[in-house]
């Protein structure tokens, strides 16, 4: 027993509480992104509920721990009044599950506020959006909720306009990295992924959808535009102008048909143009994607056809899956900074150099 005190003595409570509670803030981001997705799309399904099936969120509810079943119902059984304000059955009790997993994202950071002024900070400016955020956010009643609440939740600012705390979405992942980092002086080890299996929260009656089949002599870029039937194929020069002059089109012809775009989404196969097009697009406005190509599922009929059309189709299917949330259709890679990408620069040319050294010897050697 002398030796056990010694030891957490040595260690200090918080380097033994701390990974319980990193544990937990992670659990209670991917809580608060299923949830706030849960919203958006029982808000868009009450809206038109002509144009499909409710999506079933079973499964990531799973994921992510929650058992409540009744929250499989909140998307089916929405209804909107007509006047921007939404039933979703079980409303009140998603904010107040929200609410938790906002707290718990939030504890590694409270038990670090002591260990410096900058952990402090981070932990007082957190607090402070978290309650600006809940105290902007009005009373749910009978299940109703505005869309406008829904608006303010999702994308992290109260409905006066001032700074929230962190979208479920984007920022989520933020505040994970904010947690984390903060963790610093217990050496908890962080690396960004290498691939992401899996998106949240599509509203596809406010995003377009493409893909694009990249190769030597031409792109072939493919479409799903909301509120237009037809989905539309276009072949270009390989030019990233041109790409982004189609999107802005397509853009405008989704306006046209009487749809607010909000998101532009849009994926190639990993290949020979490797990661700059995603930072081009990106640095544009565009929500470009990088799919591993061996993550998506294809016939092994021996003889299957093969044509750019159809390999778009085949990426569409794959990427519209995985912006729904839905598991097994693909997967992304993570886009390296360019910085990222010089590092690796000498490697590469060493590889180079060793392999054109051992052609050399063999030509030489050989009789």
């Amino acid at each position: 027993m002398p030796a056990k005190t010694q030891i957490v003595d040595f260690l200090d409570d918080k380097a033994l509480v701390l990974p319980a509670l990193l544990d937990a803030a992670i659990v209670g981001n991917e809580r608060a992104k299923y949830l706030l997705s849960l919203f958006q799309m029982a808000a868009s399904y009450a809206e038109h509920p002509q144009e499909g099936g409710a999506a079933s969120p079973r499964t990531d509810r799973e994921a992510c721990g929650i058992t409540d079943t009744t929250f499989d119902r909140s998307v089916s059984e929405s209804v909107s009044d007509g006047h921007g304000n939404f039933h979703i059955p079980g409303a009140h009790r998603l904010a107040a599950v929200l609410d938790d997993a906002m707290e718990a994202m939030l504890a590694p950071l409270t038990l670090l506020a002591s260990n410096s002024q900058e952990s402090a900070a981070l932990h007082e400016e957190y607090r402070k959006r978290l309650d600006e955020l809940v105290k902007a956010r009005p009373t749910i009643v009978d299940d109703m909720i505005s869309g406008e609440t829904i608006a303010s939740m999702t994308s992290g600012r109260p409905t006066s306009g001032e700074r929230g705390i962190c979208s479920g979405h984007s920022a989520g992942a933020s505040s994970r990295h904010s947690i984390v980092s903060c963790s610093d002086e217990v050496a908890i080890p962080r690396r960004p992924p290498h691939r992401i299996s899996r998106s949240f929260a599509l509203d596809q009656n406010s995003t377009i959808i493409a893909v694009v089949e990249l190769s030597h002599s031409s792109w072939l870029v493919a479409g799903m535009l909301p509120g237009i039937e037809r989905q539309p194929h276009k072949k270009l020069e390989p030019s990233p102008e041109r790409l982004l002059a189609v999107l802005h089109r397509w853009r405008d012809e989704a306006v046209r048909a009487g749809r607010t775009i909000r998101r532009i989404a849009l994926a190639f196969e990993a290949g020979r143009d490797g990661f700059w097009l995603a930072r081009w697009l990106a640095a544009r406005g565009v929500e470009a994607h990088v799919i591993h190509p061996l993550s998506v599922a294809v016939s092994r009929e021996h003889r299957r056809a093969k044509t750019d059309r159809l390999d778009t189709e085949l990426l569409k299917r794959g990427f519209l899956g995985w912006l729904r949330g839905e598991r097994g259709h693909c997967s992304m890679a993570r886009v390296p900074t360019i910085a990222e990408e010089d590092a690796k620069r000498p490697n590469r040319e060493r590889e180079c150099l060793v392999g054109e050294r051992t052609r050399i010897v063999n030509r030489i050697k050989a009789p």
